[in-house]
């Protein structure tokens, strides 16, 4: 948890982010647009949140007044809170938005919270821009993104950006331990190495018994293409993965992203460079597919090609 703080923000994994923040929201120097980016799940959400209920809360942040708990349960009026729902924020959102900000806001201040920015359709990008280039005297945006290279340069330059970053093993196991007594040790192992650092997947993959049985039943499939290099199995698999929400794909992708870092980092200098560099290309080619399924490319045909790019010769890469 984070430590040395004024403010409650009972937020594991990211002391330096929440360090920033509160200095600048102490000093009263926040920019009218701040943008949060980082890795998925890794609490910049909850951050923002947090950092709402600190500028409305007239206690500066108790977390148990009224409009704390509204501001919690995402009903407060001065609150308006694009939460990602998986799908892409368009024309109709945007109205909402621009009907939102024409009312006078009943408190001091009214804010913005939109979660993973990137969702934004490439119509309203420039509408977006504008509304930050001139932004109401009394409204401040708080932004988040998981993918910033898909937001608009024009847009985060209007921004004043903070990082989030993965938590480390013992931040995660801290927090689990926390929160989820007795948790039985073989799982705890298992979701350590499929949050990779996500302290909110680690979270989920506690709660859901069907997200965690799916994350083994995936990790047992890479792990026998993997080995046996079969492009048949490969492409059931992407058949098989096509049909999911896009939720569950990016689970999937980031597990595959996961697996093949840490198969480069545990060879380490056994490792032959030509073999480094194919893995290397491989997670780029992941990342391809990441962006592929947020600009609605076929979903069946780019894990086809990543399967075949990745799995073909991933059999007979630790034996150069």
């Amino acid at each position: 948890m984070d430590m040395n703080l004024t403010l409650p923000w009972h937020i594991y994994g990211q002391p330096g982010l929440t360090g920033l923040l509160e200095r600048d929201f102490l000093a009263r120097n926040l920019s009218h647009t701040t943008l949060v980016t980082g890795p998925a799940s890794t609490g910049k959400f909850t951050v923002v949140k947090r950092l709402a209920q600190f500028m409305h809360c007239a206690d500066g942040g108790c977390l148990s007044c009224n409009t704390c708990r509204q501001i919690e349960e995402e009903n407060h009026i001065d609150t308006f809170i694009f939460r990602n729902d998986g799908n892409p924020l368009g024309i109709k959102e945007f109205r909402e938005l621009k009907s939102y900000l024409s009312l006078s806001a009943q408190n001091e201040y009214k804010i913005v919270i939109i979660q993973d920015l990137e969702r934004l359709s490439d119509p309203l990008k420039n509408s977006m821009l504008k509304m930050l280039e001139e932004p109401p005297k009394d409204v401040y945006f708080f932004l988040t993104s998981s993918n910033p290279e898909a937001v608009l340069e024009t847009i985060i330059s209007r921004a004043r950006v903070y990082k989030a970053k993965l938590a480390t093993t013992k931040e995660v196991k801290e927090y689990l331990s926390k929160v989820f007594k007795e948790i039985n040790p073989h799982v705890e192992e298992n979701v350590l190495f499929f949050a990779g650092g996500r302290i909110g997947m680690a979270s989920r993959l506690i709660q859901d018994e069907e997200m965690y049985q799916n994350h083994l039943n995936w990790l047992s499939e890479i792990e026998f293409l993997y080995e046996n290099g079969n492009e048949f199995e490969a492409l059931k698999l992407a058949e098989k993965l096509s049909e999911l929400e896009k939720d569950g794909l990016r689970q999937f992708l980031a597990l595959l992203i996961r697996y093949l870092r840490v198969k480069m980092l545990n060879q380490g200098q056994k490792l032959p460079l030509a073999s480094k560099n194919l893995l290397a290309k491989q997670i780029e080619q992941v990342y391809k597919c990441f962006d592929d399924i947020d600009h609605n490319v076929n979903v069946k045909i780019s894990l086809e090609v990543l399967f075949l790019h990745c799995f073909k010769r991933l059999g007979n890469i630790t034996n150069q």
